[in-house]
């Protein structure tokens, strides 16, 4: 989704821009943080041809993805979703067409870990806009697109059908003095939670809300 690779220009930039940001609420239904991406260079070394990632993270209950009769099944307060992203913003403008596969998963056999059973998968086409970190040093994106989710066959959400809208905004990782940290809508600065890293790594973070069409 080519939001890494612009990390090291925010942590120089920044703090001097933090007030171009205009104040804005924003609810999420979830929160996912992307944990891998690959990047593939143009021929000539200049812009992407491609980008993956893998982003993962919890939904609210009694959204689309997760409604509150699932999560009363699995006992749980959320969903747990994955999701495959294929795409990303081009280097010249800062805006690209994205892809990809939501899973929501529940937890098979082992409490222990993450949970791995797919019990929904949707698909989605949609807009990445990074340009305000790409041109204005704001580290900031926004995602907007469409969905189509399906239960998975034997699941507990077997039968369920559900489509919509989805708009999303990334918060890209930037140092602020020695501390990697997000920005907020408001201006605001806050550093990263513990859960916040990858395997000690700084990650984006996806807030996302759903909408749903009969």
């Amino acid at each position: 989704m080519h939001v890494k690779g612009i990390v090291f220009a925010l942590a120089l930039t920044v703090p001097s821009t933090l007030a171009m940001l205009p104040p804005k609420a924003h609810a999420a239904d979830g929160t996912l943080y992307e944990v891998s991406e690959a990047i593939n260079l143009k021929s000539n070394g200049k812009g992407f041809k491609s980008s993956e990632a893998t982003l993962s993270g919890r939904i609210k209950s009694g959204t689309p993805l997760c409604p509150s009769w699932v999560t009363t099944a699995l006992g749980a307060d959320s969903c747990w979703i994955m999701v495959h992203a294929t795409g990303g913003a081009d280097d010249t403008s800062g805006v690209g067409p994205i892809r990809g596969t939501m899973f929501v998963m529940a937890e098979f056999r082992n409490a222990a870990d993450a949970p791995e059973l797919e019990i929904l998968s949707a698909d989605f086409t949609g807009q990445l806009d990074l340009s305000p970190a790409f041109f204005q040093q704001i580290p900031r994106g926004t995602i907007v697109g469409k969905y189509s989710a399906r239960g998975e066959k034997n699941s507990i959400m077997d039968g369920y059908k559900i489509q919509g809208d989805f708009e999303g905004i990334f918060r890209i990782p930037f140092l602020y003095g020695q501390q990697p940290s997000y920005l907020l809508d408001d201006g605001r600065v806050v550093p990263l939670a513990l859960d916040e890293y990858s395997i000690g790594q700084p990650t984006p973070r996806l807030e996302l809300t759903f909408t749903s069409k009969k």
